[in-house]
């Protein structure tokens, strides 16, 4: 960030839903992976903090919170009416679809998939996206299908966009099934 004209360098994180960029609070230390409740420069000891992740790409000043980025320059803080009127302050989407379309069918047989969500912990799946090495959680959706009776899940990663789905195999071993690589 000191690149931009900030008064101090600070460290970045990224929220994972808008890709916005935040600021973390001088005093803050920054967290290892999915954060909430971590002060950010835009944040006035508040409880309501956006969920974050660590950022360690380089800092664009076009996907930054503006508050955060008000605050890092010394600049004093506006009120929420006229931050939302600067133009650049609306939430910056990242450049992909809001929904992956799964296969609708797996060797002739019809497959019904449930919505997307985190995927719990589990000691034998990795949180961590084995494309980009994103510290997810990634996300994952269950599939079943009738005649004959399977079972199916897909994972997903909210930074890369790597997309697989599986079949669970005659040993139980998942098998994948289909793939997609990227946004």
């Amino acid at each position: 960030m000191a690149g931009v004209g900030l008064q101090s360098p600070t460290v970045v994180v990224r929220a994972p839903q808008t890709g916005e960029l935040h600021g973390v609070a001088p005093d803050e230390v920054p967290p290892d992976g999915l954060a909430t409740g971590v002060r950010l420069l835009c944040s006035d000891h508040g409880t309501h903090v956006p969920v974050v992740r660590p950022y360690a790409g380089e800092f664009d000043v076009h996907r930054a919170c503006r508050a955060c980025l008000a605050v890092a320059r010394g600049e004093p803080p506006g009120t929420p009416a006229a931050a939302e009127a600067l133009p650049g302050s609306e939430p910056v989407l990242p450049d992909r679809p809001a929904v992956i379309h799964l296969p609708e069918e797996h060797r002739g047989r019809a497959v019904s998939w449930g919505d997307w969500e985190d995927m719990p912990w589990m000691t034998h799946v990795p949180q961590v996206c084995e494309v980009c090495g994103d510290v997810g959680p990634v996300q994952w959706a269950k599939g079943t299908s009738s005649e004959p009776p399977a079972r199916y899940f897909a994972v997903c990663c909210n930074a890369c966009g790597d997309a697989r789905a599986f079949a669970y195999g005659l040993d139980g071993a998942p098998v994948v099934i289909w793939a997609r690589r990227g946004w």
